[in-house]
């Protein structure tokens, strides 16, 4: 099991969950196990998963 300071180590962005991470902890949450403290909620991830798709599409249109 991964631990905060090798979370932070490893990922560029650590306050930015990819979507499945995000449910992984929204799922070990209801369960009453709580591993990592800095994550993001399922409607937080899924609005950056937005805007990361949003800024790719304005990449292509414009390069």
């Amino acid at each position: 099991m991964e631990t905060d300071k090798g979370r932070e180590s490893m990922d560029p962005l650590p306050y930015l969950l990819p979507i499945r991470e995000a449910y992984e902890w929204k799922r070990q949450r209801a369960e009453g196990v709580l591993y990592l403290v800095i994550l993001l909620p399922i409607r937080e991830a899924y609005e950056w998963k937005q805007c990361v798709g949003l800024i790719h599409e304005l990449t292509l249109q414009f390069f």
